[in-house]
């Protein structure tokens, strides 16, 4: 247990590029949580014209640029002030603007199989879609024809 907390604070001054305390830190990510609640919030009361869920949610693979049946997703506060958030949200796009989420975590490492905290929401992202492609679930439409 020692070991895996000495692993983290590690974690968190490389995510931060600073010393930083755990305080500090969760601090911190709350108000990154804050600002990521608001901005979903305002997309679904469309308060932010011209944007949509897929603006928040990106491919979980940063070298994919289009987007694909049954796509693992990521969703961060970015903003001018956070270029580098911790926080994410995990999803399974379904279709434009359709997304099954799947969970979330503070990832602190360029990686999500370097940690077992985010290892476990890559195989629940996994899982889903799995799930999904089995149940034949594989466009927006497929939704409303759930019995």
């Amino acid at each position: 247990m020692y070991a895996c907390c000495l692993h983290d604070l590690d974690d968190l001054q490389e995510a931060y590029g600073y010393p930083i305390s755990a305080e500090n830190a969760a601090e911190e990510l709350m108000e990154e949580a804050d600002d990521l609640m608001e901005l979903l919030v305002m997309l679904a009361k469309k308060q932010l014209p011209g944007t949509n869920l897929q603006h928040v949610f990106k491919p979980l693979d940063n070298r994919q640029s289009n987007f694909t049946e049954l796509q693992l997703s990521k969703a961060s506060a970015k903003s001018k002030t956070r270029r580098n958030p911790k926080l994410r949200i995990y999803a399974v796009r379904i279709g434009e603007n359709t997304y099954v989420v799947t969970g979330g975590a503070i990832k602190l490492t360029n990686r999500m199989d370097e940690r077992p905290h985010t290892q476990r929401q890559l195989r629940k992202l996994i899982s889903v879609k799995d799930w999904l492609k089995r149940e034949g679930i594989c466009y927006p439409e497929d939704l409303t024809d759930l019995s």
